[in-house]
């Protein structure tokens, strides 16, 4: 009767226990990676190398002694399983040993299954217990499963725990990658009809595009694009969509651009944007003395009076530099036919700290301010402490009245 129950609890298994597994074999790498798939090659004499084919079709091939530590050939595993379980007596110390073993074979669901059946025998059995997962509160065991769910935790299909409220943002973010999916491929299809056939009508729909998942795409195509004319396009396109991402996008380009007509679009299209400076201020402080100069010449365009303390500071800068200087200890190698050193000295580099004046800053400043203090940095500073007096005062001459 037992060996028929028994027998009943295997078929049970067989039918529960995915039959793809069956045909798998697991590759142990060196690294305590895993593969899983059919190996190709499994009597190879002397073995080289393992060639398996994954659940997807790819064939992959690997050094025997470098990379694979051991297989597990898991249909003969299962296939000594059923043959001898059948036959093994139905007690609680049978179906521990077997959940060992299953375990120790890396078929945790067999094992999860055999623990499971202890407990149909001897619920209060700790071993199992344990290895399910299940605590003891309060004197009653209960699982892993029923306890994050009484503290309000919901499983999800990769089988974690996470909050209600994590769920719901794993769940949009993934929404949000379809639908960036989307948007980008609607970008490059409208990109793709633009160069194919250019037209008012092909830039129009680009300029029709207003979807913030757009600009990802818009942005990618920016950078990449050869072509002048279309750079343009793509600006005036992330403009129409005008948000936050899409104006960085065009700081961006407008620092990288060498094109005029297309550096002026760029200067066109931020011009509306409230705040827009805020994406050139960290170039003001860069090592590269060009780049200093590059964006105050765009800040000064933008009319923004609040980066006036920036361009201040960035009126005169601090580089640092390589200067070549020669070293009487040294002599210069010739390279001649007998490896001979000249007398000449021989040159080493050496970084020497200077102060740079700007003129782009000094321009902006201008521009901004209406005044012009040279690079009198004091004086500038002098200036914007009155201007910030007075309108203090403003602020509290209106307060009174």
């Amino acid at each position: 009767m037992r060996v028929f129950i028994f027998s009943i609890f295997v078929l049970m298994i067989a039918v529960l226990w995915p039959h793809n597994v069956v045909a798998q074999d697991v590759l142990e790498l060196t690294n305590h990676v895993s593969l899983e798939g059919k190996v190709l090659n499994p009597s190879e004499s002397p073995r080289k190398l393992w060639k398996i084919q994954m659940a997807e079709g790819i064939i992959v091939e690997l050094p025997h002694r470098t990379t694979v530590d051991r297989q597990v050939m898991q249909s003969q595993v299962l296939e000594q399983y059923y043959a001898k379980v059948p036959f093994l007596p139905e007690s609680v110390e049978t179906h521990l040993k077997l959940a060992e073993v299953c375990m120790a074979q890396r078929l945790e669901n067999l094992g999860e299954l055999h623990y499971q059946r202890v407990l149909e025998i001897a619920p209060e059995n700790k071993t199992a217990r344990s290895a399910l997962g299940h605590r003891q509160v309060n004197d009653e065991w209960i699982s892993r499963d029923d306890e994050m769910l009484q503290q309000g935790y919901v499983k999800t299909k990769s089988g974690t725990w996470v909050t209600p409220q994590k769920l719901l943002i794993d769940e949009r973010q993934v929404q949000i990658g379809k639908e960036l999916q989307e948007s980008g491929q609607a970008v490059k299809n409208l990109i793709a009809r633009l160069k194919a056939n250019p037209s008012q009508e092909s830039e129009n729909a680009l300029f029709a595009l207003t979807d913030p998942g757009a600009v990802p795409a818009l942005a990618d195509a920016l950078k990449n694009e050869q072509n002048p004319v279309f750079r343009g396009i793509y600006v005036r396109s992330l403009a129409k969509i005008g948000t936050g991402p899409a104006c960085y996008e065009i700081a961006q380009c407008a620092m990288r651009e060498k094109d005029e007509t297309v550096g002026r679009a760029c200067v066109d299209a931020m011009r509306n944007s409230s705040g827009i400076s805020k994406f050139f201020l960290p170039y003001l402080t860069n090592k590269d003395n060009t780049i200093v100069n590059r964006a105050a010449r765009i800040i000064g365009q933008l009319n923004e009076w609040a980066v006036i303390p920036d361009l201040i500071n960035a009126l005169i800068t601090q580089h640092e530099i390589v200067v070549r200087q020669t070293d009487p200890n040294l002599a210069q190698y010739t390279g001649s036919a007998n490896n001979s050193f000249s007398g000449q000295q021989a040159l080493k580099q050496k970084t020497e700290t200077v102060f740079v004046s700007n003129p782009e800053v000094l321009g902006a400043l201008r521009r901004l301010s209406g005044m012009d203090f040279g690079y009198e940095v004091p004086d500038w500073w002098d200036w914007w402490a009155g201007q910030n007096q007075i309108a203090d005062f403003d602020a509290r001459r209106g307060s009174r009245d």
